[in-house]
């Protein structure tokens, strides 16, 4: 049986400019992260994109959209995609802006996150 760090190092390893990704309660507590190199705290990102995550949840409550699939956040330093699992975690990464691949990590994270799913369910 797979396990959450074998999965999350898997990600992190395959994806071009990855920083690091992390499995995070809405809470904003770190369930598992996995550092590739990256400047920043991973656990204080975390509990930060917590914060926009919930907030994004809301909007949608407030606008009448039904459920959230995917969140993508650009700054001017680094790509975030956001992965929903189930209603009280969310899978994510943080890219670099250069020589990253943000495509390439929508499709390992909507991968990644439905395994992590499975693990998280049972």
């Amino acid at each position: 049986m797979e396990d959450l760090g074998s999965i999350l190092r898997e990600l992190g390893e395959k994806v071009p400019g990855c920083e690091f990704v992390s499995l995070v309660g809405k809470d904003g507590l770190t369930v598992f992260s996995h550092v590739v190199e990256t400047k920043h705290d991973p656990g204080l990102v975390d509990a930060e994109v917590a914060n926009i995550f919930n907030a994004c949840r809301m909007a949608a409550t407030g606008i009448g959209i039904k459920r959230q699939i995917e969140l993508i956040w650009v700054t001017e330093s680094n790509f975030f995609v956001i992965y929903p699992i189930g209603e009280d975690f969310f899978l994510y990464m943080m890219l670099g802006v250069e020589r990253s691949n943000p495509g390439l990590a929508r499709v390992e994270l909507r991968r990644a996150s439905k395994r992590v799913a499975e693990i998280i369910s049972s």
